[in-house]
């Protein structure tokens, strides 16, 4: 594998104070490869909305906006290959989300798992928290 990119999307909600977050950050894998991680904010669109299952007109917008930022930001050679929820509320909306995105979409951490898993062998441990 060596040089390869590997290049996934984090949507995170509105929280106060969040202008000092990450957008990006990196880390080696397991073979050589770079494992980045692009983040983007969904403005506007909190636990509470999450969590009630309602997503106005104008929140849906700001979310079709936030997955279009992800599939444009990353370099044209290393394409995005899916986009995660940084929260497991937004579980709720990964339909919505599914919809609007040209990639895999796993809002949540069990959604995770297959894909995860067949990262290890089967002799390795793997431990994946969730909260909410």
């Amino acid at each position: 594998m060596g040089d390869d990119q590997y290049n996934v999307g984090v949507l995170r909600l509105s929280r106060e104070g969040g202008s000092d977050m990450k957008t990006y950050e990196s880390f080696p894998g397991r073979f050589g490869e770079v494992i980045a991680l692009y983040y983007e904010t969904v403005d506007n669109l909190t636990v509470d909305d999450c969590v009630k299952g309602e997503l106005s007109f104008c929140k849906l917008a700001k979310l079709k906006l936030a997955i279009k930022r992800l599939q444009n930001r990353t370099p044209f050679h290393a394409p995005l290959l899916g986009i995660v929820g940084e929260e497991p509320a937004l579980l709720r909306f990964q339909c919505a989300a599914r919809f609007l995105s040209s990639v895999p979409v796993f809002m949540s951490s069990l959604q995770q798992c297959s894909a995860v898993s067949a990262a290890f062998k089967m002799s390795e441990r793997i431990l994946i928290f969730s909260a909410n």
